[in-house]
């Protein structure tokens, strides 16, 4: 019995690792590579081959209208908030989607090496406000929705998005392995 909880610790060890190597890996990508991309319609059109005036794009880009294709990556989207005056969003896009993660990713790999945490309390916070990670995927899930209505316009979420979600789920999974180690171990 002794060797199949043996096992069982040590490969929960393994795929806790798997989990932080794979997060450590994909967050950088997943802040720099585009999370959207907001194509008016008329350009989507013209792209397909569809006949669209070059005059028509002019006048609605005269009257206003952004005629251009736009990709937003995460500090792309921060950088445009701060640009914009918005500095209080932009900070807590700053904590949410790159301080807190690589925070939580540190600690973990603390954790991983054998390194004792003396603040029981940060260790604590990592794992009550870990869920709120999936707060900024679920934001852009309702940003493609609210810009999907607009007239004219078509938003497609592309790789970054992909990779941010998944690195947050991944360093999710690896802090509740961690948890579940070291409840076990006390117990």
């Amino acid at each position: 019995m002794a060797g199949v909880t043996q096992l069982t610790r040590r490969q929960t060890r393994i795929l806790q690792l798997v989990l932080v190597l794979y997060a450590t890996a994909t967050l950088p990508f997943a802040l720099v590579l585009p999370v959207c991309t907001i194509t008016p319609t008329l350009v989507r059109a013209a792209q397909r081959g569809e006949p669209i005036s070059g005059l028509t794009l002019f006048i609605l880009g005269w009257l206003g209208h952004d005629v251009r294709t736009t990709s937003y990556s995460v500090l792309g989207g921060i950088a445009k908030l701060a640009e914009q005056g918005h500095y209080v969003v932009a900070l807590l896009v700053v904590c949410f989607s790159v301080l807190f993660p690589a925070t939580k990713l540190v600690v973990l790999w603390l954790s991983l090496l054998g390194v004792s945490i003396q603040d029981r309390a940060l260790y604590r916070s990592i794992e009550r406000f870990g869920h709120w990670s999936m707060a900024d995927v679920f934001i852009i899930a309702l940003l493609l929705v609210a810009l999907s209505g607009i007239p004219m316009t078509a938003v497609s979420l592309n790789l970054g998005y992909y990779l941010f979600a998944s690195s947050v789920l991944a360093t999710i999974a690896a802090t509740y392995l961690n948890a579940r180690a070291k409840a076990h171990v006390a117990t």
